[in-house]
């Protein structure tokens, strides 16, 4: 049994940026269908997602060694899992950079922007997500990549780490954004997306857990690619970085914000949600590379 060497950092690095990309973006889109309260929201899943999904895939065409090799793909459509990605990404990248010129400078405000090019958007964002999922699936040779639950698990990361980079957006921009807007306070909104991100931090626990359990009954290479998750050489990083950091500290933190009510309580609050984003995209980056580690082969004979 040997583990796979040929997919390292940089796919890490691209199934991390396309999925916090795409998620930003799936952000944006429900804000955008979400009400006057919630516009503060799409700016920072307009101005983030396409530019996150472009860098996570020219780190992608970096990794193939020869990125000509994209050309294929594209002359090819519906060929392969590969071919049929390919597209996804590139017609959101077009609808996502198409969408942030619209909202530059000098242009439309945020409820002027064509309601069928945001749904269209998220439509594709959604694919993009799903599809980081999808690619590790097309190496046969790990069975441990080869399943099902792997791409639900990255769409449901992708959108957790979405809602991290919305609550970073409004402390690093060094302004009330992610509290206050022109309206006045909207510390109920924080309070709904502490409240939406716990709930898909339970399901991607949930999700999490069921792919363990059932690579473990999927063959020696599966149940090899588990053991060293959760007892072997990698435990450390899964226990601590993916568990501890990506999963726990931000729900407790997240179900703790959630609960409070006190006007006096939003410079906390502000704290909170910047620390909880941190944890969200450390332990999405975390789980996705942490998985590609533990790629064990199938024995050939």
């Amino acid at each position: 049994m040997s583990l796979q060497t040929n997919w390292g950092s940089l796919v890490a690095w691209y199934l991390f940026l396309a999925g916090a990309g795409a998620g930003v973006y799936m952000v944006a889109a429900l804000a955008t269908f979400g009400g006057k309260s919630s516009r503060f929201l799409v700016r920072p899943g307009v101005f983030l997602g396409a530019p996150l999904v472009a860098a996570g895939s020219l780190l992608l065409l970096l990794d193939l060694g020869r990125p000509e090799r994209f050309l294929y793909a594209v002359l090819r459509p519906f060929s392969s899992m590969i071919s049929v990605g390919t597209i996804i990404l590139s017609v959101f990248l077009l609808i996502g950079f198409w969408h942030l010129w619209l909202l530059g400078p000098g242009r439309r405000k945020e409820d002027a922007v064509p309601r069928w090019l945001v749904a269209l958007g998220a439509i594709f964002a959604v694919g993009t997500a799903t599809y980081t999922g999808l690619l590790l699936g097309v190496v046969r040779a790990i069975p441990f990549w080869n399943n099902p639950l792997l791409p639900f698990l990255f769409l449901v990361s992708s959108a957790s780490s979405g809602l991290g980079i919305v609550l970073l957006w409004g402390v690093l921009q060094r302004r009330s954004t992610a509290l206050e807007d022109r309206e006045g306070p909207t510390l109920p909104i924080l309070q709904d997306m502490a409240r939406i991100d716990s709930g898909l931090l339970v399901l991607e626990a949930l999700l999490l857990l069921f792919f363990l359990l059932v690579m473990v009954n999927s063959g020696p290479a599966a149940a090899a690619s588990v053991g060293l998750l959760v007892s072997g050489g990698y435990a450390a990083i899964f226990w601590l970085l993916v568990i501890g950091i990506g999963l726990l500290l931000p729900l407790g933190l997240e179900i703790w914000m959630s609960r409070q009510h006190a006007r006096q309580a939003v410079t906390g609050l502000h704290t909170l949600a910047a620390i909880s984003g941190l944890c969200l995209l450390a332990g999405s980056l975390s789980l996705r590379y942490i998985i590609l580690l533990a790629g064990a082969k199938m024995p050939l004979w």
